[in-house]
């Protein structure tokens, strides 16, 4: 009896000698948290994800892994399923997890779109948008006093000012098209499928996409060069009352109008807005050159156009 007493007591001291071994080491396995990192890391690398994916839920059995280690591997698995196995339901648990483990954390910043990604190529439009929202909280504000609300996507709200904002952005030609209240009831319709549209294209990461981001490159270069026009070139010159009358005594023949085999001469009022654009075109053209001449010239340029020269 005393031996049997002896030998449980043994078991137990053994028991308690183990479970400290395991606690230090960190490790249920004959080798190291390091080692099962490194064997996940390989099959990834070989292609064999599901393979992967199990030995990653390994290491979050080992329970020398702090909260945020653990959110980490959590990551990694979910990446794994997201963008090598295309099982977006099992990459949404996996985020979702994360953001249990740590609610805040930079780490979110990377979790929050991957999961509204998942949602959208599901087909579960509702819950991306849900997601998208309470990541990027577009419902931080209050509705303001006086603010009147036409349209709402979810909870981000479209105001009267927002609507007029719009509009006023649109080019004076087509400005004019929206004054009645019916056709802005139209144009509000479209803004509304065209924000749904770009926020379907956002949750799949389309503005993070290579060709796109080349073209927006591309488009903004244009739209800064052409302010620099605009402000060295376009606001810069300018026609006076006098230089218009003197086109006009030169070039009195160019503003003769024929009708039924009738000529009429234009009076100088009537030429003075084409007389006006014809000088300003030309003045716009000479200064265009010259500032192209002065940044050659500064930066140092050189062409070699032999290079382009057709061998016959």
């Amino acid at each position: 009896m005393k031996k049997n007493i002896i030998l449980v007591v043994l078991l137990i001291l053994l028991a308690g000698l183990l479970f400290v071994v395991i606690k230090n080491t960190g490790s249920y396995l004959p080798w190291s948290s390091s080692t099962q990192m490194k064997i996940a890391n390989d099959l990834v690398n070989k292609g064999l994800y599901k393979q992967a994916v199990s030995e990653y839920r390994r290491l979050l059995e080992y329970p020398g892994y702090s909260t945020k280690e653990k959110a980490n591997i959590l990551y990694i698995i979910g990446n794994v399923y997201m963008e090598k196995l295309n099982d977006y339901e099992n990459a949404i648990a996996s985020y979702l997890m994360v953001k249990t483990l740590l609610p805040k954390d930079d780490l979110l910043i990377e979790v929050n779109p991957k999961i509204v990604e998942c949602f959208e190529k599901i087909g579960r439009p509702f819950e991306a948008q849900q997601e998208m929202d309470k990541a990027t909280a577009l419902d931080k504000s209050e509705k303001k006093p006086g603010e009147t609300i036409t349209a709402k996507i979810g909870n981000k709200k479209i105001s009267l000012d927002e609507l007029y904002t719009q509009i006023r952005n649109l080019p004076p030609y087509l400005q004019d098209t929206y004054k009645s209240k019916e056709k802005q009831l139209e144009f509000l319709k479209d803004y509304i499928i065209t924000e749904l549209l770009f926020d379907s294209a956002k949750r799949r990461n389309y503005d993070k996409d290579p060709e796109i981001i080349k073209k927006i490159d591309q488009m903004k270069k244009g739209l800064i060069v052409q302010k620099l026009i605009e402000d060295e070139i376009k606001n810069k010159v300018s026609v006076s009352d006098d230089e218009i009358k003197l086109y006009y005594e030169a070039h009195k023949k160019e503003f003769i109008d024929k009708k039924d085999k009738q000529e009429k001469q234009k009076s100088l009022d009537e030429a003075r807005e084409q007389i006006k654009n014809t000088l300003l075109q030309e003045r716009e053209q000479h200064a265009y050159r010259d500032m192209v001449e002065k940044l050659l010239k500064a930066e140092k340029v050189t062409i070699y156009e032999d290079i382009f020269k057709s061998n016959k």
